[in-house]
């Protein structure tokens, strides 16, 4: 991850990052708090990353659900 700059109001870019499971988003978060221990990044990035990370959570649960369900239809469908 990118360095905070002295007195600098620009946030680091943290790169490309991909959160497409639970353990994604697990590794994702680490990092994360990884960052904010160092001082890489600041207070408040971090906690908007945990907002984001929270509402990427509920989507992903979501889909799982969404993935189940169509499962359990096509089942029934076929029996």
């Amino acid at each position: 991850m990118a360095k905070l700059k002295e007195n600098s109001d620009t946030p680091p870019v943290l790169g490309k990052v991909r959160v497409r499971t639970a353990a994604d988003l697990r590794r994702f978060l680490a990092r994360i708090i990884n960052e904010l221990r160092t001082g890489t990044i600041t207070a408040g990035d971090a906690r908007a990353y945990g907002y984001l990370a929270q509402v990427m959570s509920g989507i992903l649960t979501a889909s799982d659900l969404e993935a189940r369900i169509e499962a359990l239809e096509t089942e029934v469908k076929n029996a």
